[in-house]
């Protein structure tokens, strides 16, 4: 199942297949190389 979670205060997104979102946009949130939620 694909969710948020947050670690040390910095969100991240996994996909269906456990794998991280990294450099995309997710839902309207942009996430970058290291996977974190940047607005």
């Amino acid at each position: 199942e694909s969710q948020w979670f947050k670690v040390s205060d910095k969100w991240y997104y996994v996909n269906g297949s456990g794998a991280l979102a990294v450099n995309t946009t997710v839902d309207g949130y942009k996430v970058n190389a290291n996977g974190e939620w940047v607005n």
